[in-house]
């Protein structure tokens, strides 16, 4: 029986057994935070990996992670939230359309890129999940609230994703990840994991989920444009079933691409799934090819032009506002200009 060098052996040992510590701490960090949060009046449902962690996976060490994402039963309750999380030692870090990230004043780096017990920990309060993707808007907030289950976790009592939500949510947001950086590699295995679990999947889809009325002003969807919002979803679905056969419903498939045209879906199927496998210029002519119809062409341009400025603040100004905010957001658009009309 062949085995692992010993250098090799010996450092996948010690990742495992950091794995393990951090795992512990992201369950009493989940505890603890929502057991601030409730003593506020303030209830949230965990998400993706605070859901999938401690209740899919046989161990959650094997689950990693660098956040917390929870969304707020009410989002009336965002500034109580920031409060309370404030006396629980978190610091407000920015907000974006949909989230206020929070971090502590002591976090550190410990060993970059690793699954180190120390390394930080964010959480990430949301208002809502709703989540542009080519050209569409996907959003399952209301049903996320209304399908969470209430689970035991370290004895506190914690409102998890649930049922068909659960599904569509991951969904939605893979869908988002392969029209961006690509879908991560723990990613698709949750997927995968939850296929093994319960059998093949199928997400339930509405037929007008690519866009949803939100209030006064929102903007009417045409029939033809629904039908075309099943594309980003079928995309990031082949993409997974691509590297985990028989993870979702041949049904469930087909009925997605009923409205899809084959050689849209055959382009999509030919580009890099993964995170880091893609081509760093060009990238947004490629996506353009995905997107049927004029309107979501022109909103998916848009939005990768033009970054909003909590986007500009969370990834080049932490901290910055008014003229210092706005210098690095007329940096990053010229930047961002000019990479798209070069590629």
């Amino acid at each position: 029986m062949r085995t692992l060098p010993g250098a090799l052996s010996d450092f996948l040992f010690a990742e495992n057994l950091h794995s393990g510590a951090r795992a512990r701490r992201l369950l009493e960090t989940l505890s603890g935070s929502i057991r601030a949060l409730r003593a506020a009046g303030v209830e949230v449902v965990a998400l993706k990996g605070a859901a999938l962690a401690f209740l899919h996976y046989p161990d959650p060490a094997l689950r990693p992670m660098g956040d917390l994402d929870l969304l707020l039963r009410d989002p009336r309750d965002l500034a109580r939230a920031t409060e309370a999380l404030a006396g629980a030692g978190w610091r407000a870090l920015f907000d974006t359309p949909r989230h206020r990230v929070f971090a502590r004043d002591d976090e550190r780096v410990a060993r970059p890129a690793t699954e180190d017990p120390e390394n930080p920990i964010r959480l990430e309060i949301h208002t809502s999940f709703r989540l542009p993707v080519l050209g569409r808007v996907y959003d399952a907030s209301a049903e996320l609230r209304a399908q969470a289950e209430v689970r035991d976790l370290g004895g506190t009592p914690v409102a998890i994703a649930a049922g068909p939500a659960l599904l569509t949510h991951l969904l939605f947001h893979a869908a988002e990840d392969f029209a961006g950086n690509g879908i991560r590699g723990i990613q698709a295995h949750d997927f995968r994991l939850l296929a093994r679990a319960g059998g093949a999947l199928a997400p339930e889809i509405s037929a007008g989920s690519g866009e949803r009325k939100t209030g006064a002003g929102a903007p009417e969807i045409s029939s033809n444009e629904r039908g075309n919002a099943s594309a980003p979803l079928l995309f990031a679905a082949d993409a997974i079933q691509f590297l985990f056969p028989n993870t979702f419903e041949e049904i469930f498939l087909s009925t997605l691409s009923s409205s899809v045209p084959p050689d849209l879906r055959r382009r999509a199927a030919a580009l890099p799934a993964l995170r880091y496998t893609r081509p760093t210029r060009g990238w947004t002519r490629t996506l353009l090819t995905l997107i049927e119809g004029p309107l979501p062409k022109a909103r998916f341009f848009a939005r990768t032009v033009f970054p909003g400025l909590g986007e500009v603040r969370a990834n080049a100004a932490p901290g910055a506002s008014g003229l210092a905010l706005a210098e690095v957001y007329v940096r990053v658009l010229a930047r961002r200009v000019t990479r798209t009309f070069r590629g």
